[in-house]
């Protein structure tokens, strides 16, 4: 599971509500997928390898292979992204923080309802360089000198 410590609310009248201290399966949330893809694949094959995936929404990702699938992708891109997987309606974008060691140690993500951000891409173009630079610096802060995934050049 992935656990809130931290949010910040939008000053729109419809806003997404995750308290502080709430729970998610990290497979189905982009903040879950954002740590996962960093971790070690046996540690990930250990955790959601050997059991079912209980579904949450029928976008829910249902099998080991999947997730792995999921997992390569972060890994390249440097975000995660949970399109209605936990929540109907609901889309998120996340990216990890890594730690002094070069471990990820935490993420950080939007969450959003569907409808403000129709278009996906410009979304992703739009959102991911703000979640990348915040996590970059929180990174910094913890002592993290590597480099970041997803940032080319």
């Amino acid at each position: 599971d992935i656990l809130y410590i931290d949010t910040v609310q939008c000053s729109g009248l419809i806003r997404v509500l995750l308290p502080i201290g709430q729970k998610l399966p990290a497979y189905c949330s982009s903040l879950g997928k954002a740590i996962l893809a960093f971790l070690p694949e046996p540690r990930v094959r250990g955790l959601f390898g050997r059991r079912p995936m209980e579904k949450y929404t029928p976008k829910t990702l249902s099998s080991y292979a999947e997730l792995q699938s999921e997992l390569f992708a972060v890994r390249a891109s440097g975000f995660g992204r949970d399109l209605e997987e936990s929540h109907e309606g609901l889309a998120c974008l996340a990216t990890p923080v890594f730690g002094a060691d070069g471990g990820v140690v935490a993420g950080i993500s939007l969450s959003f309802p569907r409808f403000r951000h129709p278009d996906q891409e410009k979304t992703e173009r739009d959102l991911v360089p703000l979640l990348r630079s915040a996590s970059l610096r929180v990174s910094s802060d913890l002592g993290y000198t590597g480099l970041f995934p997803g940032i080319t050049g």
